[in-house]
């Protein structure tokens, strides 16, 4: 297995009365209301860029900013065909 993946950071920070998604260096924070629905959004994100050749690291924090878990999405090999190729 090779290192963790350092292209794409993504966080799901409690912020008491919702839950803030953050991802670098890619686009605006998003606001959820619950951590289930702001995790399953990273989640999504994550696999996306994973399948478009980027790597991602996740994690998921609590008010205070302590770690509560991560997951770390490695790129998958990008087909030749989506490069223009045969």
């Amino acid at each position: 297995m090779s290192a963790p993946p350092d292209d794409v950071t993504i966080r799901v920070i409690n912020e008491g009365a919702g839950w803030r998604l953050e991802c670098r260096p890619r686009f605006e924070a998003q606001m959820f209301r619950s951590g289930r629905a702001a995790e399953a959004a990273a989640r999504s994100i994550a696999a996306r860029f994973a399948l478009s050749g980027l790597g991602v690291q996740m994690a998921v924090e609590d008010q205070g900013h302590a770690i509560l878990g991560t997951t770390t999405f490695f790129p998958l090999p990008v087909p030749d065909t989506a490069r223009g190729g045969l």
